[in-house]
């Protein structure tokens, strides 16, 4: 029997991986370094960001969660698990509170080109979405703390990860739309 929450998961790495590319596709070097002001990131900004994140979530997960304060997850049903899912997609898709990210993950100059943060962040994603198809440990036994959302099982650290790519795509894409002609 398929897991619900993990095929959510594995759809949601998928689905949001498709939209970043779909708003980073062809851009110029000019057009992903474009700010409209100092305080917006540029879509390379964005793309570093996420390939920061992407590798290390990444690695954690592939790796059996082996974050030091990984633990065993505590028994919880079925639609327990539904809704605290739920909740963390929808505040990470909600853009209405913006959420300082923190040093460490801010970027940094990282990346020489637009294709180089893209070319990162598309080895890590498909390092989670092999392991995601086919996982080394049950995904729902584990959990792992996150530095904002406390204590995430293997699933939802793959929701956070999809649901934080898809926000950082619709990010590129509001900011390409205010893009000046030319």
């Amino acid at each position: 029997m398929t897991d619900p929450r993990l095929e959510r998961a594995r759809r949601l790495l998928r689905d949001s991986h498709e939209h970043l590319l779909a708003a980073c596709g062809g851009l110029t070097e000019a057009q992903w370094r474009w700010r409209p002001d100092d305080t917006t990131w540029s879509a390379l900004d964005n793309l570093e960001h996420l390939a920061v994140i992407e590798r290390g979530s990444g690695r954690m997960l592939v790796e059996g969660m082996a974050h030091p304060e990984a633990a065993a997850a505590p028994a919880r049903e079925a639609a327990v698990l539904a809704v605290h899912d739920e909740r963390l997609v929808t505040a990470l898709l909600s853009r209405t509170e913006r959420a300082p990210a923190p040093e460490r993950v801010q970027p940094k100059g990282r990346f020489a080109t637009g294709a180089e943060a893209l070319a990162t962040f598309n080895a890590s994603r498909a390092q989670v979405v092999a392991w995601a198809d086919a996982p080394s440990w049950p995904p729902s036994e584990k959990v792992a703390p996150h530095p904002r959302l406390g204590p995430l099982d293997g699933i939802q650290w793959m929701l956070f990860l999809g649901a934080h790519a898809e926000r950082h795509a619709r990010q590129v894409t509001e900011l390409l739309a205010a893009l000046p002609p030319g």
